[in-house]
């Protein structure tokens, strides 16, 4: 062979080589980033399905939380003929609550109060006590039972409010505290805002009416806690009711006059907005422990709760008239009974009662 034929020979050898080696170090990287690619595209789609997911938990250990969405979904189209007995039945009776509650004059906002005041209203908190429907019996975190037997766990109020509004049109999900021990609402209004609700807290005069209703993120974050990454801002100011209701004072120790005010006109609920400083903080703490304490009686109890909003403090007040049947609950003025014997009696066997507390037809107030 002649040495220019070996030369060339040569060269295209290592032509060869050279090009066999960078087709396979293009095939390990273009190995190495279809693995990396994939890895990721999984991630993202476990994560996705994660937030698409993340209502579905389970709450106090024991309380699942479960989609309604065919539920609501039937009730737009129409069609229910694929629901099971027990969805067809919370369909029947979520159904009625609407014709009942609901105009078509209504705004959306007035659609949504009057589902949250019917909830606060005819929902209690749930006390293992007797049930109105047999095969609904303890189902107290769904609305099956819930809007039937009219007792609930936070869960059935989550679950059932989520479900009324989803059913007039509503965006609404169901938000949970980070240690998965409570849930709540936050739903999407006309305004295209975002709107936190809390029917739970405000149910059974637990928190005055309204004062977790509509709330923005600052206003919750009173009282809850929760992930933020998970959910939507809560920044809505048109239909927070605190907001649009509340009374500026210039003064707390104005608080005593107002409320009281509305106490003898029988207004029985009121809205305050006062500077938020040391000062007032503690003004406020001992005039609302002094109102709380000496309007409670024999008729009803009053309720306040203390929030804080934008550099103010706001103070909600609710006044609670106990409603008792006369002819299943006895009085307490008798004159054919000896109450002072009872009493000494009373002392006789288990003490005296401590000052700071008394006894009114509703239970031990302190």
């Amino acid at each position: 062979m002649k040495k220019t034929s070996k030369v060339i020979l040569a060269v295209v050898i290592v032509i060869l080589v050279a090009a066999t080696a960078v087709s396979t170090t293009f095939s390990i990287i273009s190995f190495a980033e279809v693995k990396n690619m994939k890895k990721a595209s999984e991630e993202e789609s476990k994560n996705n399905e994660q937030e698409d997911d993340f209502e579905n938990v389970l709450i106090g250990g024991q309380y699942q939380i479960i989609s309604t969405k065919n539920i609501s979904d039937a009730y737009i189209s129409g069609d229910s003929s694929a629901l099971n007995d027990e969805d067809k039945k919370t369909l029947e009776v979520a159904s009625a609550i609407l014709d009942e509650i609901i105009t078509d004059n209504m705004s959306v906002y007035e659609k949504e109060e009057a589902i949250y005041k019917w909830i606060c209203e005819n929902v209690s908190h749930e006390e293992n006590g007797t049930v109105a429907v047999p095969e609904a019996r303890g189902i107290v975190d769904r609305p099956y039972g819930v809007l039937q037997n009219k007792q609930a766990v936070c869960v059935g109020f989550a679950t059932s409010f989520r479900l009324l509004t989803n059913m007039i049109g509503l965006d609404c999900i169901i938000m949970h505290d980070t240690g998965l021990g409570h849930s709540w609402n936050i739903v999407k209004l006309d305004d295209d805002c975002w709107y936190i609700v809390d029917c739970y807290m405000d149910a059974d005069n637990y928190s005055p009416l309204y004062s977790s209703f509509n709330m923005n993120d600052e206003y919750a974050g009173n009282s809850h806690d929760w992930d933020a990454s998970l959910y939507p801002v809560a920044n809505g100011t048109k239909y927070n009711y605190i907001e649009s209701h509340k009374v500026k004072l210039d003064n707390p120790l104005e608080l005593m006059k107002e409320i009281s005010n509305l106490y003898k006109n029988e207004i029985y609920s009121g809205y305050f907005e006062i500077e938020n400083t040391v000062e007032n903080e503690a003004i406020v703490s001992y005039v609302v422990y002094g109102m709380e304490s000496r309007m409670n009686d024999d008729n009803g109890y009053a309720n306040f709760a203390t929030l804080h909003n934008d550099g103010a403090i706001i103070v909600a007040f609710s006044y609670f008239i106990y409603d008792f049947d006369d002819t299943d609950t006895p009085g307490f003025d008798d004159p054919n009974i000896d109450y002072t014997a009872i009493d000494e009696k009373l002392d006789e066997l288990f003490g005296t009662i401590d000052d700071d507390y008394y006894f009114t037809p509703g239970g031990l107030i302190g």
